[in-house]
């Protein structure tokens, strides 16, 4: 091995004549020199510019001593596709040559053992959506409060009337129908961990405005329909954290407190979405704690709606006036009224208290309503504007379309998605039943359609407002209810 210096003061490392490098500087020719010389022993090499005495040495070094055997491995192998169950592998390592020196072998044994896998169960039927409506999730941006969404910069004319809103002590519409938990349904379809921090975001806001009397306290005035305990449920049985019950006790006390368990045509104001809100507070505390009292009150309160719609037909009726907690609201506010919307949300609540307990009295109830709904609660969109003939909307109020809000307006069709969670539970009571399904099945394909009609009827092109409107922003938290029901029925 040599060194040579070119004219050019380049650095070229050369062995048996053939160059091995060319450098640039001298420290690099001996790193070169310390790479090349195993195979020509100790020597020492002169550099002749600048002068420099380089001594290499290439004394054999032992190699280091192989490392100490891996110990024996186990992993837990799973039942092939279409079985269920698992078994035990174990593997051992056995050795090889530097530098691997230890080979792992195969795991053993490689077939499960005889009686570990088992004939799986056949899943469940698919629901008929499966997931949540891709365009739903859209809104989902707005709800968020992501105003600039696709593209979308808003400006000051974007105010509280297009559904602007902000975290406050006095702002409570965006809360209504359970905020915090449409965050919890959020994730648990779409596994989407930005939704779970919104659910613990606003699980906080929430609770910490629940006063002494399970009242939210942006609302007040006794208004228990702000007033859920569903969301410390979720919160807990995902946490294991019991610290905020007692808030979701004084919740559940407010609703036994503010709510009778029968009705009386004296009460100020009797509707659908208060005894499915107390139903839901009975519901959600059973859940919590198996508390038998809560449990015995949401029998209660589902006798009181088959008392009143075994006393109209199939749907309890009150008077608009009462309905409305005041009036008239019309030439004739004695004129009886149901809200298939309104009655959606007792379902839901029903719905769950099936589930859990098997309360078949809530299959008949379904089965009954819709029978009921079906003649008086729908109507064809030419009645609210000519531009939607053929689309069928859900009535906000039944009765009399010339009282009130009993009328026909298009604005009724934000409420096709809950109620079509209404009519998808509905069906699955009446397969429990051993009833036909058919009309069930016309109003689903129905309202599917005015669902789509909806959320492009809420798209906006206007750049100054988010792209994918909610106004009121409370809207979105029924679709995301209703849409639930649709998955889980």
């Amino acid at each position: 091995m040599a060194i040579e210096i070119t004219r050019h003061g380049y650095i070229i490392v050369t062995r048996d004549g053939q160059p091995v490098s060319r450098n640039t500087t001298i420290e690099e020719a001996l790193e070169d020199i310390s790479v090349h010389a195993e195979t020509h022993g100790d020597g020492v090499y002169n550099v002749a510019y600048p002068p420099r005495t380089v001594r290499v040495d290439n004394s054999v070094v032992e190699p280091p001593p192989p490392p100490p055997q891996p110990p024996d491995e186990t992993r837990v192998a799973q039942c092939p596709v279409g079985t269920t169950g698992s078994w035990v592998q174990t593997r051992t390592y056995s050795s090889v040559p530097a530098p691997v020196y230890w080979a792992a072998g195969e795991w053993t044994p490689a077939n499960p053992p005889e009686g570990a896998c088992s004939v799986a169960p056949p899943p469940p039927p698919p629901p008929t959506n499966g997931t949540l409506p891709p365009k739903l999730l859209k809104f989902a941006e707005t709800w968020a409060r992501n105003w600039n969404f696709e593209g979308h910069v808003v400006d000051a004319r974007f105010d509280g009337n297009y559904g602007n809103w902000d975290y406050t002590e006095t702002t409570y519409e965006p809360w209504l129908f359970d905020r915090a938990t449409v965050g919890a349904m959020l994730f648990s379809e779409t596994q989407d961990q930005r939704w779970w921090l919104k659910f613990l975001a606003d699980f906080e806001f929430y609770r910490s405005h629940i006063d002494a009397q399970g009242i939210f306290t942006p609302k007040g005035y006794d208004d228990t329909k702000y007033s859920y305990v569903t969301p410390f449920g979720v919160y807990e049985t995902v946490t294991g954290d019991q610290q905020y019950r007692p808030i979701a006790k004084r919740i559940y006390d407010a609703w036994e407190r503010e709510w009778p368990a029968t009705y009386s045509p004296g009460m100020a104001m009797w509707t659908e979405r208060e005894i499915a809100f107390a139903l839901e507070a009975a519901v959600a505390w059973n859940e919590l704690t198996n508390d038998p009292v809560a449990l015995a009150r949401a029998r209660v309160m589902t006798a009181q709606w088959t008392a009143m719609a075994n006393a109209n037909g199939g749907a309890p009726q009150v008077t608009y006036t009462q309905h409305e907690g005041g009036g008239p609201g019309g030439t004739t506010p004695t004129n009886l009224v149901n809200s298939p919307w309104m009655s959606a949300l007792y379902f839901q609540a029903a719905r769950r208290l099936y589930d859990k307990h098997g309360d078949t009295l809530v299959l008949q109830q379904a089965s009954n309503y819709f029978d009921w709904l079906d003649v008086n609660g729908f109507y064809d969109g030419s009645l609210a504007h000519p531009n939607m003939a053929g689309i069928v909307i859900p009535r906000y109020l039944t009765g009399d379309p010339n009282v009130g809000d009993a009328g026909y307006d298009e604005g009724n069709a934000d409420h096709a998605l809950d109620v079509a969670g209404f009519v998808r539970f509905a069906r699955r009571a009446k397969l429990v039943l051993g009833l036909p399904t058919n009309r069930v099945d016309v109003r689903l394909a129905e309202l599917a359609n005015t669902t789509e009609w909806s959320f492009d009827n809420w798209t906006r092109t206007t750049t100054y407002l988010p792209k994918y409107r909610l106004s009121p922003p409370r809207k979105f938290n029924w679709w995301v209810r209703g849409a639930l029901e649709l998955i889980e029925n």
